[in-house]
């Protein structure tokens, strides 16, 4: 993934992390203690500062109400267990990145 699809790919996994938090009504630090992750952390996603991994991201769905696939989806993040197929299918891996070229270009 290039540096600019990251970075509009992490912009929009910040709007909407911030975006769930303030529906589920809750400060950066609730969503910290119920993450297990520092508050500076939570801060830094929401300003796309920082690049969560798949636990993280599991974490905050589970935190916010939230679906994990589409918040990794959004933050260019791919699961492990999709990661492992690629690896194994080298075609997958080629349509997984054709379908994220897809996405950013829309």
């Amino acid at each position: 993934m290039t540096k600019v699809r990251q970075i509009r790919g992490l912009e929009r996994f910040a709007r909407e992390i911030k975006r769930l938090r303030k529906i589920e009504c809750m400060t950066q630090q609730e969503v910290a203690d119920k993450c297990g992750i520092a508050k500076t952390y939570v801060c830094a996603l929401e300003y796309a500062r920082s690049l969560p991994n798949w636990v993280v991201i599991r974490r905050l769905a589970d935190a916010l109400q939230a679906d994990a696939d589409e918040l990794a989806a959004l933050a260019g993040v791919v699961p492990d267990d999709v990661r492992r197929l690629m690896c194994e299918r080298p075609e997958l891996a080629k349509m997984v990145r054709q379908a994220a070229l897809q996405e950013v270009v829309s």
